[in-house]
């Protein structure tokens, strides 16, 4: 039985694994490949291996069946199962030419579905190229941090009113923003990916703050009407903060490019539609996608000079006390 604990962040860490390390001699895969970036891994394989991470010990490839109780584990998580063209094994080295991607990967499980995600990520690729998940921007996450930016004093008052709304002086709990969601080195923009959560009262607040020189990706009247609609609140009692720290975390992301020289960020609603089912091999499918980003694929400019392709460096804030 595999241990529910592995998260898709754990296979990941075993994908990696792999591509540094290769795949042991009789642990190829056969009838069935996980697909990620075009290459393909043995997926009984990647689970004993992300146990490590989750656990601290590799699984025992004999405590857990391969085809469907893995497969089923691995889509669940949002990765893609390939049928192999033969039974013959391969290797992680092997690309898969041509990618094989299915019409869905898994059934959608809601706005939450950890395919639609996946799904974001391709589609972004077959417009754009190269996309980086989890994209740290470097910058701090205090309104302090942002002297010398021409939003600074803006940064300042969004601050002060969600501190007003409820009384919560503290809820900055990081020295450093946290990763966006996607980053698109070409063109040079960020996406972030809502969930409902993200629509609260302090959001709302925030978005009517927004100076009308800030350029967006999106369109803001929207979402704070979807603010206003779902009304999110966070109900962990250990955290009464939540929904301010989330706030002010997504107005960071949103005032942080125009700092660093990228295009404005996009924001897409995860429940607007069921994201998995679009096919980035279809050109409707990619056609519709285009709408929801509102960015012109054709009109591609290098990323800023001083923009790695890695992590933006904190340096171009000045002194801003955030070190990488």
């Amino acid at each position: 039985m595999i241990p529910a604990s592995i998260t898709r962040e754990h296979i990941l860490q075993a994908l990696r694994h792999i591509d540094e390390h290769g795949v042991p001699p009789g642990r190829g895969a056969t009838k069935y490949a996980l697909e990620h970036d075009g290459r393909l891994y043995p997926p009984k394989l990647v689970v004993s291996i992300a146990a490590r991470y989750a656990l601290g010990s590799e699984l025992d490839p004999a405590t857990f069946s391969g085809g469907q109780e893995t497969n089923r584990f691995l889509r669940q998580r949002g990765f893609c199962i390939a049928e192999t063209r033969s039974e013959t094994r391969r290797d992680a080295n092997e690309p898969l030419t041509p990618p094989v991607l299915p019409e869905r990967r898994a059934p959608h499980t809601g706005e939450r579905c950890p395919a639609c995600k996946v799904r974001v990520r391709e589609l972004l690729e077959a417009l754009f190229g190269r996309v980086e998940e989890r994209y740290s921007l470097g910058v701090g996450a205090l309104p302090s941090d942002y002297d010398g930016t021409p939003h600074r004093d803006a940064l300042e008052v969004i601050h002060a009113r969600l501190v007003a709304h409820r009384g919560y002086a503290a809820f900055v709990r990081t020295r450093q923003l946290h990763p966006c969601d996607y980053f698109v080195p070409k063109p040079g923009f960020i996406v972030e990916f809502d969930e409902s959560q993200h629509f609260t009262t302090p959001r709302s607040i925030a978005l009517q703050s927004y100076p009308s020189t800030l350029s967006i990706g999106f369109d803001r009247d929207r979402w704070r009407s979807l603010c206003q609609q779902i009304g999110a609140r966070d109900p962990d009692p250990l955290k009464p903060y939540r929904d301010e720290q989330r706030a002010w975390y997504d107005t960071l992301r949103d005032f942080a490019p125009a700092c660093l020289g990228l295009r404005p960020t996009v924001r897409l609603y995860a429940g607007e539609t069921d994201w998995c089912r679009l096919n980035p091999q279809r050109a409707t499918d990619l056609d519709t996608f285009r709408q929801s980003l509102g960015v012109p694929v054709g009109e591609a400019r290098p990323t800023p000079d001083h923009v790695d392709q890695k992590h933006i460096s904190a340096e171009l804030w000045g002194q801003t006390g955030i070190s990488d």
